[in-house]
């Protein structure tokens, strides 16, 4: 910790010397530290998709949240949350989700057509020491709930006085699906919406597209009977969402790429279902994955026929950032070998969405994955009205530490007892330890907001890349830079 301390100080004396307004709030300093060293990778090689990335986390408290899940790995390292000292502290780790977040969550359409809600984010999971995953998902509840209703003060002020109460359900459904798991009861997957009116328009809105498939009326054009991707900007409220052309050297690397995905997948269909019709390259989407490798390809599907086409979204996925706080090595010999592992632990319903798999492209550890409307996600900014009230979001926090216990079950095959380990680590006092982590997440959601105005202000003052800059040495070859990319102008 020593050494993190002083590497700090280092670099609060180098941004006093380089910047006219000098940055001397120590915890501001911590957090550009923090933030600028897990992307400094990145932020050589590809500056402006990071830069992308740090204005919208600049814009939005929510998607700092989102995009600091470094800061809190940190922040437990450093002892700031209390972790080791708490009466509830187990060295277990079960898979997964890496960064629990109410936003990390949403439907999938499973082979059969039915949707599920589940962890639909797996780009951080790897194992975890359970309490840290359960604060983590806590803290992000009561965040949504400060940023709800976000046209209706009022109804924000009635909604924030139940963020105790909905850390509290949080952590007790937790505790007590953890317990009835561990006691025998099976995982059962969330198929409806039960009492959440959140769910419910999760899954009406989901139903409503998969009817529709919406994604071919809003992402692809017909002409003369050939179906193609649009091109330019493809959501109104991010207007740096765009599609682009793929560059030649992605064009003939493809093919190959999905080949090899195929043999990741526990039922392919046949090789022809994945015949490409056309690729695109899309910028804008996500907030940790900002600056990483995006692709939308349009398959051919189960037919000739046009109207069953399929989208497929092809994603870079880098290392899961666990080290700092967890107790076991990454949990699989490389990045293709972790995602794998991780859709087998962490859905409850095996094989949720049929064509989640790996592969790999230019050198690049590559996600696939169905890009459908039917996958609908949960987010923060559609809590408002019937779904920002104080029963909405009880009913919601509710659903999630059950979901957060789904997930931590599945590492049960991986590691026989961790169900009762943990199932003794929350104890028969629920309550107690609901009060815990309700206590913790209040006082870190303080954190995160305070922290954003202080990221906010560093920005302003460093730079759109918080100093770091690429230099001559920092380039790429003709092929890798083309993979990568420059993001176009936003549209005005």
């Amino acid at each position: 910790m020593a050494d993190v301390r002083i590497a700090q100080a280092a670099l609060g004396a180098l941004l006093a010397c380089a910047c006219e307004s000098p940055i001397d709030d120590p915890r501001e300093i911590e957090i550009v530290s923090v933030i600028t060293r897990a992307d400094r990778p990145l932020t050589l090689n590809r500056s402006a998709l990071v830069a992308g990335k740090y204005r919208l986390m600049a814009a939005d408290p929510y998607a700092f949240f989102r995009g600091t899940f470094p800061l809190y790995l940190h922040d437990v390292e450093a002892g700031d949350l209390g972790g080791e000292t708490s009466p509830y502290f187990r060295a277990v780790s079960p898979y997964s989700v890496g960064d629990a977040h109410v936003e990390n969550f949403g439907t999938l359409l499973g082979g059969d057509g039915a949707l599920v809600v589940e962890t639909n984010d797996l780009d951080g999971a790897d194992r975890y020491p359970y309490l840290i995953e359960v604060r983590r998902l806590a803290i992000s509840a009561v965040v949504a709930t400060r940023l709800s209703n976000p046209d209706d003060q009022g109804a924000r002020s009635v909604a924030i006085g139940s963020e105790r109460e909905n850390a509290l359900a949080l952590a007790r459904s937790y505790a007590d699906t953890m317990r009835a798991l561990a006691a025998g009861v099976a995982r059962e997957p969330i198929e409806d919406a039960a009492e959440s009116p959140v769910l419910a328009d999760l899954f009406d809105r989901a139903e409503g597209d998969l009817e529709d498939r919406s994604e071919l009326a809003e992402l692809t054009i017909l002409e003369d009977g050939n179906r193609r991707l649009v091109r330019g900007s493809v959501d109104e409220d991010v207007p740096e969402n765009v599609y682009v052309d793929v560059p030649a050297v992605v064009a003939s690397a493809l093919p190959g790429a999905i080949d090899r995905y195929r043999a990741t997948l526990d039922s392919p269909p046949a090789a022809e279902f994945f015949g490409i019709k056309d690729a695109v390259r899309e910028f804008g989407s996500g907030v940790a994955s900002w600056p990483r490798v995006r692709f939308i390809l349009l398959v051919e599907g189960p037919s000739k026929d046009v109207e069953d086409d399929i989208l497929l979204e092809v994603k870079e996925i880098g290392d899961s950032g666990a080290r700092p706080a967890t107790f076991e090595t990454v949990n699989g010999a490389d990045i293709r070998e972790r995602i794998l592992r991780a859709r087998g632990y962490c859905w409850t319903r095996p094989n949720a969405e049929p064509l989640w798999g790996m592969t790999d492209l230019l050198g690049l550890s590559m996600q696939i994955k169905l890009e459908s409307e039917a996958h609908k996600t949960l987010r923060v900014r559609r809590l408002e009205e019937d779904l920002g009230t104080p029963e909405a979001l009880l009913a919601l926090s509710t659903d999630l530490g059950r979901m957060l216990a789904n997930v931590h079950a599945g590492s049960e095959a991986l590691e026989p007892g961790l169900l009762r380990a943990i199932a003794d680590a929350v104890g028969s006092d629920t309550g107690g330890f609901a009060e815990e982590q309700s206590a913790v997440a209040i006082a870190y959601a303080d954190q995160v907001l305070a922290d954003h105005a202080r990221f906010a202000h560093a920005l302003d003052v460093l730079g759109p890349t918080l100093g770091v800059t690429p230099g001559d040495a920092d380039g790429h070859d003709p092929d890798a830079a083309a993979l990568i990319g420059t993001p176009p102008e936003a549209p005005e």
